[in-house]
Protein backbone atom coordinates (compact mmCIF):
# COMPACT_ATOMS: atom_id res chain seq x y z
CA UNK A 1 0.00 0.00 0.00
CA UNK A 2 1.20 3.49 -0.54
CA UNK A 3 -0.27 6.50 0.84
CA UNK A 4 -1.70 5.17 4.48
CA UNK A 5 1.47 6.19 6.11
CA UNK A 6 0.13 10.10 6.06
CA UNK A 7 -3.61 9.08 7.20
CA UNK A 8 -2.30 7.33 9.78
CA UNK A 9 -0.24 10.15 11.10
CA UNK A 10 -3.14 12.58 10.00
CA UNK A 11 -5.68 10.23 12.88
CA UNK A 12 -3.25 10.51 15.64
CA UNK A 13 -3.46 13.92 15.33
CA UNK A 14 -7.20 13.74 16.03
CA UNK A 15 -7.77 14.65 12.42
CA UNK A 16 -9.80 12.54 9.76
CA UNK A 17 -11.21 12.72 5.89
CA UNK A 18 -13.98 12.99 4.64
CA UNK A 19 -13.64 9.86 2.82
CA UNK A 20 -11.04 7.41 1.42
CA UNK A 21 -10.46 6.42 -1.78
CA UNK A 22 -8.59 3.00 -2.45
CA UNK A 23 -7.51 1.92 -5.67
CA UNK A 24 -5.44 -0.48 -7.50
CA UNK A 25 -4.41 1.65 -10.69
CA UNK A 26 -3.98 5.93 -10.13
CA UNK A 27 -2.35 8.32 -12.07
CA UNK A 28 0.01 10.12 -9.54
CA UNK A 29 2.06 8.98 -6.85
CA UNK A 30 -0.33 8.36 -3.52
CA UNK A 31 2.04 9.29 -1.00
CA UNK A 32 1.48 12.80 -1.24
CA UNK A 33 -2.13 13.21 -1.30
CA UNK A 34 -2.30 15.49 1.83
CA UNK A 35 -0.18 18.27 -0.24
CA UNK A 36 -2.81 18.64 -2.86
CA UNK A 37 -5.41 21.29 -2.02
CA UNK A 38 -8.02 19.78 -3.97
CA UNK A 39 -7.95 16.69 -1.97
CA UNK A 40 -7.71 18.05 1.21
CA UNK A 41 -11.48 16.57 2.46
CA UNK A 42 -10.13 12.60 1.06
CA UNK A 43 -7.47 10.70 1.59
CA UNK A 44 -5.80 8.41 -1.25
CA UNK A 45 -4.55 4.68 -0.88
CA UNK A 46 -3.02 3.17 -3.84
CA UNK A 47 -3.36 -1.00 -3.34
CA UNK A 48 -0.44 -2.64 -5.01
CA UNK A 49 -0.58 -5.88 -6.98
CA UNK A 50 0.72 -7.90 -4.34
CA UNK A 51 -1.16 -6.13 -1.72
CA UNK A 52 -3.77 -8.75 -0.44
CA UNK A 53 -7.22 -7.48 1.05
CA UNK A 54 -7.58 -9.69 3.72
CA UNK A 55 -4.08 -9.90 4.94
CA UNK A 56 -4.06 -5.57 5.31
CA UNK A 57 -3.79 -3.34 7.98
CA UNK A 58 -6.92 -1.32 7.47
CA UNK A 59 -7.72 -0.07 11.11
CA UNK A 60 -7.41 3.41 9.32
CA UNK A 61 -10.37 3.23 8.23
CA UNK A 62 -12.22 2.71 11.28
CA UNK A 63 -15.07 5.09 11.35
CA UNK A 64 -14.24 6.07 7.74
CA UNK A 65 -16.37 6.17 4.51
CA UNK A 66 -14.37 4.44 2.16
CA UNK A 67 -14.64 4.23 -1.65
CA UNK A 68 -13.44 1.14 -3.62
CA UNK A 69 -12.24 1.40 -7.14
CA UNK A 70 -10.43 -1.73 -8.58
CA UNK A 71 -10.54 -3.59 -11.86
CA UNK A 72 -10.69 -7.25 -10.26
CA UNK A 73 -14.26 -7.75 -9.50
CA UNK A 74 -13.01 -10.25 -6.56
CA UNK A 75 -10.70 -8.27 -4.99
CA UNK A 76 -12.66 -5.45 -4.89
CA UNK A 77 -15.11 -7.34 -2.97
CA UNK A 78 -12.71 -8.95 -0.56
CA UNK A 79 -11.21 -5.37 -0.14
CA UNK A 80 -14.73 -4.03 0.69
CA UNK A 81 -15.58 -6.66 3.01
CA UNK A 82 -11.85 -6.54 4.67
CA UNK A 83 -12.29 -2.60 5.16
CA UNK A 84 -15.94 -2.86 6.41
CA UNK A 85 -13.76 -5.74 8.99
CA UNK A 86 -11.68 -3.54 10.01
CA UNK A 87 -14.52 -0.74 11.18
CA UNK A 88 -15.29 1.36 8.57
CA UNK A 89 -18.55 3.17 8.73
CA UNK A 90 -19.66 2.87 5.46
CA UNK A 91 -17.97 1.02 2.33
CA UNK A 92 -18.55 1.71 -1.37
CA UNK A 93 -17.07 -0.86 -3.95
CA UNK A 94 -16.78 -0.65 -7.94
CA UNK A 95 -15.61 -2.73 -10.08
CA UNK A 96 -14.55 -1.04 -13.16
CA UNK A 97 -12.71 -1.84 -16.50
CA UNK A 98 -11.16 0.86 -18.86
CA UNK A 99 -12.15 1.03 -22.25
CA UNK A 100 -10.18 4.19 -23.65
CA UNK A 101 -8.49 7.15 -22.13
CA UNK A 102 -11.89 9.34 -21.01
CA UNK A 103 -14.05 6.09 -20.62
CA UNK A 104 -15.00 2.90 -18.04
CA UNK A 105 -17.33 0.46 -17.96
CA UNK A 106 -18.83 -0.35 -14.19
CA UNK A 107 -18.61 -4.17 -13.80
CA UNK A 108 -19.88 -4.50 -10.22
CA UNK A 109 -21.15 -2.05 -7.74
CA UNK A 110 -21.26 -2.67 -3.66
CA UNK A 111 -22.17 -0.42 -1.12
CA UNK A 112 -22.09 -1.76 2.55
CA UNK A 113 -25.30 0.68 3.86
CA UNK A 114 -27.47 -0.76 1.60
CA UNK A 115 -28.63 -3.87 0.01
CA UNK A 116 -26.80 -7.02 1.31
CA UNK A 117 -27.77 -9.68 -1.09
CA UNK A 118 -24.04 -9.20 -2.78
CA UNK A 119 -23.29 -11.39 -0.47
CA UNK A 120 -24.71 -14.39 -1.43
Amino acid sequence: MRGHEALIAMRRRGMVPAMVFLHDEFPFDCRDWQERPESIAHAVIHFEPDDRPARADLRFVVGLTVLVSFHDTARMRATVLACEAAGAKRVVGTAIRHIRHDLYETLAAIDTSGDQSWRN
